[in-house]
Formats: C-alpha cells, sequence, structure tokens
C-alpha cells in the first residue's frame, strides 16, 4: 500500500513541478519527524530525522542520517544517540567545505533520567563519533533545541537553550568547536531582562560571527555577537508586540543579507500567521509583505521553515493552521507580496514540523505526509 501511495504521489506532485526523492523513512513502524537536510559538495543531499516509537521504558526517541544515493536512501550508521531509550530529540546537521558531517540533537544522560544533554557527533566514514564531551554549562541542568552551523573556518558552532538554576529560566548560549573543546562565545546571548528563553535559530553573518534569533516570553528577539559581545538586534521582531509570537527561524542569501520567518498570533483572525522580515543593519528588521498565507487565501498559518533562494529571495515552507494543507512560497520584490509555487498546496502533511531549502540552483522540501511518511522533494 505504501509503494502504491508513492507511486501516485508522485505522479501528482510532479505535475505541480515537485520531484520526489523517494521516500526517507516508511513510517510503517515509526513516523520520521523534525527532519533537516544538508547538502555536500556534489550536491547529494543528507537527511536527519526524529522517529518515536514505544519501549520497556515507554515512548522514545531515535535519531537516525540517510544519505541519498541517487536512487533510494541509505542508513549512516545505526541510530546516534548514546544508547537506545535515552529518549533523543530535536536534530539538526551541518556540513563544512570537506564534506565533513556534524550532527547535533539533545538526549536523556542516562536512561529515563533528567537532564538532557546536547550532543555532536561527526561521520567518520562508517559510524558517528562524538566530538567532545556534553554542550551543557551545567551538568545538572537539561539543554534543549540545539542547532548547529559551520563557520567560515570550517568549525561547528552549535546555539541551544538551558535552565539556569541561578535564574530560574532557560538561556541561551552559543559554543564553538576550536579542535579539541567546546568554547562558549560569550556569556548567556538572550536578553537578560525577559525570563525563559528558547527555541533558538542560528547562522553565520558575514564577519563570520554568530547571529541568533529565539523566543523569549512569547515574543521574538535577535542578537549577534561582535567579537567582545551579545548586542541586541533590535527589538522586539513581532508585528504585533502585544501578540504572542513563537518559533523563529533565520537564514542567510548569498549576498549575506540575514533574513527571519516565524509566527504569531493574529487577534483578527482568531489564530496565528507567518510573517517574516529582512535584517538591514542600522535600519533594523524590515517586515516584508503581510502574512505569508494571504496568497492563497488562507486564513491562518504555522510553522514558517525559511531559506534564502540566491542572493535574496526568502523562501519559506508553511502550514494552513486549519488544515493539513503543506505550501511553499517566495517572496517577490517586485510585487512585494508573497508568492506559492504552483499556486497550490504540495500536499498534506501530518504534525507542524517541514524544512525547506535552496541548493544548487533548486528549492527542496522535507516533511511527513498524512500517511507518515518522511518525504523529500525538490523543484527548479
Amino acid at each position: 500500500m505504501a509503494s502504491m501511495s508513492a507511486f501516485i504521489f508522485s505522479i501528482f506532485i510532479a505535475m505541480f513541478g515537485w520531484t520526489p526523492f523517494g521516500i526517507v523513512h516508511d513510517g510503517a513502524y515509526t513516523t520520521g519527524f523534525a527532519a533537516k537536510v544538508a547538502f555536500l559538495s556534489d550536491g547529494t543531499p543528507v537527511a536527519i530525522y526524529n522517529t518515536g516509537s514505544g519501549g520497556p521504558y515507554g515512548y522514545h526517541g531515535d535519531i537516525y542520517v540517510k544519505r541519498w544515493n541517487g536512487s533510494s536512501w541509505d542508513s549512516m550508521g545505526n541510530y546516534l544517540e548514546t544508547g537506545r531509550y535515552r529518549d533523543a530529540s530535536r536534530p539538526d546537521i551541518a556540513v563544512d567545505s570537506m564534506d565533513n558531517l556534524y550532527a547535533v540533537f539533545y538526549e536523556n544522560i542516562r536512561v529515563n533520567r533528567y537532564p538532557f544533554i546536547v550532543l555532536v557527533k561527526k561521520w567518520n566514514g562508517s559510524d558517528w563519533e562524538n566530538v567532545g564531551p556534553a554542550l551543557n554549562e551545567d551538568m545538572s541542568q537539561s539543554a534543549l533545541s540545539p542547532r548547529i552551523v559551520i563557520d567560515g573556518t570550517d568549525r561547528p558552532v552549535v546555539a541551544f537553550s538551558e535552565f539556569s538554576s541561578a535564574t530560574s529560566s532557560a538561556e541561551i548560549f552559543v559554543k564553538r568547536w576550536n579542535g579539541a573543546s567546546w568554547e562558549i562565545i560569550g556569556g548567556a546571548a538572550d536578553d537578560p531582562a525577559g525570563s525563559s528563553a528558547s527555541s533558538v535559530s542560528l547562522v553565520i553573518n558575514h564577519l563570520n560571527r554568530p547571529v541568533i534569533a529565539y523566543q523569549q516570553d512569547y515574543k521574538i528577539k535577535s542578537a549577534r555577537w561582535n567579537g567582545a559581545q551579545w548586542i541586541p538586534n533590535g527589538g522586539v521582531i513581532n508585528v504585533d508586540i502585544n501578540a504572542d509570537a513563537y518559533a523563529p527561524n533565520l537564514a542567510k542569501g548569498s549576498s549575506g543579507k540575514i533574513f527571519i520567518a516565524w509566527h504569531e498570533q493574529d487577534a483578527a483572525r482568531g489564530g496565528p500567521v507567518v510573517h517574516s522580515a529582512e535584517w538591514r543593519g542600522n535600519g533594523g528588521w524590515f517586515k516584508l509583505g503581510g502574512p505569508i498565507n494571504d496568497d492563497q487565501g488562507v486564513m491562518r498559518s504555522t510553522s514558517g521553515s525559511i531559506d534564502v533562494r540566491g542572493r535574496a529571495v526568502p523562501t519559506i515552507s508553511w502550514k494552513d493552521f486549519n488544515s493539513d494543507d503543506l505550501y511553499v512560497s517566495y517572496f517577490s520584490r517586485p510585487t512585494g507580496r508573497w508568492i506559492t509555487y504552483s499556486g497550490r498546496p504540495v500536499g498534506e502533511m501530518f504534525g507542524s514540523l517541514s524544512a525547506t531549502y535552496f541548493a544548487n540552483t533548486k528549492v527542496h522540501l522535507i516533511y511527513t505526509n498524512v500517511a507518515k511518511e518522511l518525504l523529500f522533494l525538490t523543484r527548479n
């Protein structure tokens, strides 16, 4: 049944400009979700993702990585977590200029025991090996939701949130691998005037310094490292500073321009909508058009994953808040509007996590469909 559904889907989706690259994870026994993708120098996609299943300690998560071989997806080693039933979650992946792959995720410090720890692993050609110890600042406190990028000198940089017993709230930390250990970049990178910070996103700017965006007190904020300290990138980014906002995602174009996508509550629409903005230095964050969902006449939307096509064309995958429909849209500067590829949904998705990328002159998308198959698609 899965193969038949995949066949029918391939014909249908090709009619609207998308080319499917097989099924990354078939969902027969476990659901693949929260996927991210890195691209090797020859354009080969490598996907990392979460699965969830039952076990002797209840529900738990595993992390897997697969590489496209031209016709199907090959597993790269076994699960990445230290041992089974460690409840591993929220993976991310990055590749350096020499095609070295780095993966990051968090897991229980021991089976069915807190706190959560953040780990980075590197592919050695046959298996995943640890890159240093856990990144937690305080090993007695949980660290969550890491993101990883590679800087201009091929060093992995990781951002994550960690609970602080001193402040009784979560803070954002950024660390860089120096070849022997993880060095913290400054101290806590979030706004000290706020409370718990989470959902961090990370890019490296044109000065080879990290820039973060995060959610704090249900507001979207950003900061950059200036070489000596973390300084705010403007104030609250929300369209409505009184509205709750969530899930910021940063991306950088080939020109060095930085963009952000997030979703926030819209009182007039009775739910969330996805917004995007461009960082213009001293000019602050410049809003790009209206809510992204307006192009499709959709009232509410959620979960905007962003990348940048070429120099400065942000592209976002997003979901209709009231249905399972998944869309991918790009910003048209001549019209000042968001335009949806093919003018219709890509398909129906399970959950709310998708990721879009621009690489090798093409737009790419990875998501879980309602049949719980993890799919990878591409288009011009």
